[in-house]
C-alpha cells in the first residue's frame, strides 16, 4: 500500500484528485483502507476500481475477462475457476463499463 499514489475518491472533499500531496494515509493495513486527512473519509484500496468489492482476488477476476474477451466459452471458465455464469458476465460487464469510463 502506498498512499502516495492515491486520492480521496470522496466528491465533498477539497483534496479530491490531489496525488501525492500527504492528506492520504494508511487507515488499516489489513483491511486495505486509506483515510484522508483533510475530510477524515475512509476507503477501500479498490475504491474506483473494476475490483471494488469483489471478494476474489484481483488476477483471477482479470484471467476470466481477458478469457472472455478471447473467446473462451464461459461453460470451460465455469469449471476451471469455479465460479457460476452470473458471475463471469458480471465480472465482464463491469470490465466494460470500467473501460468506457
Amino acid at each position: 500500500m502506498d498512499p502516495s499514489t492515491v486520492f480521496c475518491p470522496n466528491p465533498e472533499c477539497p483534496a479530491r484528485g490531489q496525488v501525492g500531496k500527504g492528506n492520504i494515509h494508511i487507515h488499516s493495513r489489513q483491511e486495505r483502507r486509506y483515510i484522508c486527512n483533510v475530510c477524515k473519509h475512509t476507503f477501500s484500496e479498490r475504491k474506483g476500481t473494476v475490483y471494488y468489492r469483489l471478494h476474489r482476488e484481483e488476477a483471477e477476476v482479470e484471467k476470466v475477462v481477458v478469457l472472455v474477451a478471447n473467446g473462451c466459452p464461459i461453460p470451460a471458465i465455469e469449471k476451471a475457476f469455479r465460479v457460476k455464469e452470473e458471475t463471469v458476465r458480471r465480472w465482464v460487464q463491469r470490465a466494460g463499463v470500467h473501460c468506457q469510463q
